[in-house]
């Protein structure tokens, strides 16, 4: 017979912080997104002090110039790269629009071309 039953176990096992710090703020939403446009309307030279910051200077491949890693391009790239984790892998390719052939069915193009909509205008 073991000394601790699985059960009791289990009931003592905290989850780690970062889904629990989530879970907190999904819960309070409303009160962080009020908090964050109070401070930024009492504290309104940090928005561009944080713009202005400068993480890094990377140089940019076959080239001597250098790119400069600030903290909203990294938040974004942030935000972009765990937007494209949540895509399934075949998700992308059922998304594309048909072609224009296809999409009328009779194989001529849906809409008349550039030309003609710029002689018609005039």
């Amino acid at each position: 017979m073991p000394l601790i039953s699985p059960a009791r176990a289990t009931r003592f096992i905290r989850p780690p912080v970062v889904p629990r710090l989530l879970s907190l703020l999904q819960r309070r939403l409303t009160w962080v997104m009020v908090a964050a446009y109070t401070a930024a309307t009492l504290l309104p030279q940090a928005g561009p002090a944080l713009r202005q910051l400068h993480l890094a200077a990377v140089p940019v491949p076959g080239g001597a110039a250098r790119t400069q890693l600030t903290l909203p391009s990294l938040l974004l790239g942030y935000l972009l790269f765990t937007a494209a984790l949540r895509v399934p892998a075949g998700g992308a390719a059922s998304a594309r629009p048909p072609t224009t052939a296809a999409a009328a069915g009779n194989g001529r193009p849906t809409a008349p071309p550039p030309a003609a909509t710029i002689a018609g205008s005039s």
